[in-house]
């Protein structure tokens, strides 16, 4: 792709007629025009959302959930895999949570080639009480996906979740997530922050980053009754969405997102914990009722923090995205509505090379004078200010996502703003790295996320 960039700029530089001209206008224009509806697409769940808050708002009446009056019992799946370092910690949490201990089925999922996580998984079960569950060979690759299915087969209760070895979820998780459950939601998908921002600007970005999308774009697409893409961890499903959809791909790369889109065709529920607003304290649980979107709730993680570590991460998961892309080609959804949202939220890591190959191309145009027409001049500027406002949207996730205790907060979030394009610039080269593996490479392996415990400070915690 890059070589192929290289060739036809080159190319356009020795372009001196009329019709050169005219080719390169087409072209940026139509790279306009695309830009345009793919931004026009990512704004208006955040507009339908708002304009949902403030028909609220004008309401006198507040939509409560209750608790059950029998607190359900949870199986929860914890895949560990090297993971020793962390996972006595994220047990711990579990079972100091506001949840009956004896209402918590935990089972952990361990390789059989990991001595030191299945040591610690074995002082887990003599402690609490834990389930162990040692993962099999079989001809599906090795990974987080091919561990949830076997260990879906020992959860036995109606509500199954799952939680990453190195998380730190929130006391309250577990009974926000029966109240929901309990009021007709199939899925609950719960908020993560990365809170290692103190290790530099490419975590500073990644915490921004997950602010904005779980504390403001995530909730927006479920109002707004588009696909929800999960997150890989504090996710809790009914066993009958789980069994409606045939369980985790063991052959995605990113099994979370892909089952996200499977539960949107399917037309399965799915809800947010916390959604907009954080205006309200915790004592409405203690009166076994509480207003969902109004309670601060974040289950804590760690950003990879070498470059290489972020950059295999991220390939993972938008090569997921392109083997979720092309199952649902070879299946299409039901409708065509459908399938319009089901393949361009999976064509995203294609983006990096159209982005590259747009700007590229436009800044060109501009240094020879290409004239645009006016009406593509017009929606060039609209491409212009949702550039400025994804900016804007990159700071306030940092906000969002942060309190007073984070020192000199407002000024990262400037700092952040300044930097998004180059933060993007990282995601394309992830984006390229994901094609090659999928298109060119091939073979399906696992590219681990090495997890240190760098949020265990909790200092910048929101």
């Amino acid at each position: 792709m890059m070589i192929a960039l290289a060739l036809l700029t080159a190319h356009l530089s020795k372009a001196k007629t009329d019709s050169d001209m005219i080719a390169l206008e087409l072209i940026v224009s139509i790279f306009v025009v695309i830009w345009a509806l793919i931004n026009v697409y990512n704004i208006y769940p955040l507009l339908k959302s708002f304009a949902a808050r403030m028909g609220e708002s004008s309401r006198k009446d507040t939509k409560y959930f209750y608790l059950p009056d029998k607190l359900p019992r949870i199986s929860i799946m914890i895949p560990a895999y090297r993971e020793e370092g962390v996972l006595r910690r994220c047990v711990d949490r579990i079972f100091d949570s506001k949840y009956p201990q004896d209402l918590i089925d935990l089972i952990i999922l361990t390789e059989k080639d990991d001595k030191a996580t299945i040591k610690v998984a074995q002082e887990c079960i003599r402690k609490y009480g834990a389930r162990h569950v040692m993962i099999r060979e079989t001809d599906e690759p090795k990974g987080k996906p091919r561990a949830l299915r076997q260990g879906y087969i020992h959860a036995d209760n109606e509500i199954i979740g799952i939680v990453d070895a190195e998380d730190i979820v929130d006391l309250w998780l577990l009974k926000k997530v029966a109240a929901m459950i309990d009021q007709g939601y199939d899925v609950v998908q719960g908020t993560l922050a990365l809170t290692n921002d103190y290790d530099g600007w490419k975590n500073l970005h990644s915490r921004a980053e997950y602010g904005y999308w779980y504390k403001r774009y995530l909730p927006s697409l479920a109002v707004s009754g588009l696909p929800v893409p999960l997150g890989g961890t504090t996710c809790f499903f009914k066993r009958s969405a789980l069994e409606d959809v045939g369980l985790w791909d063991a052959f995605n790369l990113t099994e979370d997102f892909d089952m996200g889109l499977r539960l949107y065709n399917a037309k399965k529920k799915v809800g947010i914990i916390d959604g907009m607003e954080t205006r309200k304290g915790y004592d409405e649980i203690f009166a076994n009722r509480y207003n969902i979107g109004t309670l601060d709730s974040v289950t804590r993680e760690e950003s990879p923090t070498t470059f290489m570590g972020w950059l295999r991460q991220r390939t993972r998961w938008q090569r997921g995205k392109i083997q979720t892309l092309k199952k649902f080609i070879r299946k299409p959804p039901a409708s065509r509505k459908d399938a319009l949202h089901t393949y361009f939220i999976s064509f995203i890591p294609h983006l990096g090379a159209i982005n590259t190959m747009g700007i590229i191309l436009s800044i060109y145009a501009l240094s020879i004078g290409v004239q645009l027409p006016s009406a593509i001049s017009y929606i060039a500027y609209f491409d212009i200010f949702c550039l400025f406002y994804y900016c804007y949207s990159q700071a306030m996730g940092f906000i969002y996502s942060t309190d007073g205790r984070n020192k000199h907060r407002v000024l990262k979030a400037f700092a952040i703003g300044l930097t998004t394009p180059l933060y993007w610039a990282m995601q394309w080269a992830a984006d390229f790295r994901a094609m090659k593996h999928e298109y060119i490479d091939r073979s399906i392996f696992w590219e681990k996320t090495e997890h240190l415990g760098r949020h265990y400070k909790v200092r910048t915690q929101a």
